[in-house]
């Protein structure tokens, strides 16, 4: 907690950003070397980033990393696997592309921001529960490497297009509500969607497996405040 401002360079012979390390300061810009293999928790949480570059020797960027900033853009090169929860929640992110190098994206990673396009990694077998919660996004493609949808995951956003993959078995609570659906196709391959899954929508269309159609009380609850 000092009262770092402005831009900061940072030594060829780092290898990692330890914990905490700029936390609560006023870094508008950093510039990481290409030493830097992985980016710590709440390395750069809470300060003024409008610009970051992240190098293609980082592997790792751990939750919160940079948290609570004022980004508009930013490149994950394609050396990245891992990106920690809430890494870049409360930013101003207009657009994001995760290379198919990432595995795993933690929960609410890019919530908060104002995301209106992303491209999703094809490596991605979970999409974790806040992911891309409270954004601008209008439509988004599902890649068919994933399996499960979690909790949350793309709530408060003002899609009116969605296509989910027929690799998909599990959709979670609250996962797409408060969303601007028009037409839903739900694919076979679904086996449970939870309760408000897509709460207050504007469907006029649904398709949906045959084996939910006699569960008639949770469907209520899937699509409820949705149907037009």
């Amino acid at each position: 907690n000092n009262e770092l401002t402005n831009d900061i360079h940072l030594p060829n012979s780092l290898t990692f950003v330890s914990h905490h390390l700029f936390r609560n300061n006023k870094l508008t810009n950093v510039v990481i070397p290409n030493s830097v293999t992985k980016i710590d928790p709440s390395a750069f949480e809470n300060n003024k980033l409008t610009n970051i570059e992240i190098p293609n020797s980082v592997t790792h960027i751990e939750p919160l990393a940079f948290r609570k900033n004022k980004l508009t853009n930013i490149e994950i090169p394609d050396s990245v696997t891992k990106i920690g929860h809430n890494a870049f929640m409360s930013n101003k992110l207009m657009s994001v592309v995760i290379p198919n190098s990432v595995t795993y994206i933690g929960h609410s990673a890019f919530k908060n921001n104002e995301l209106t396009n992303i491209v999703l990694s094809n490596s991605l077998k979970h999409i974790d529960d806040n992911t891309f919660y409270q954004n601008r996004l209008t439509h988004i493609v599902i890649p068919n490497s994933v399996i499960k949808i979690g909790n949350c995951t793309f709530g408060h956003n003002k899609l009116t297009n969605l296509s989910i993959p027929n690799s998909v078995i599990y959709i979670g609570h609250h996962s797409f509500e408060h969303n601007k659906l028009i037409n839903l196709v739900i694919p076979n391959s679904v086996t449970t969607i939870e309760s408000c899954a897509f709460n207050y929508n504007k469907l006029i269309s649904i398709s949906i497996p045959k084996k939910f159609k006699n569960i008639k009380h949770h469907i209520l609850y899937i699509f409820r405040f949705s149907l037009q």
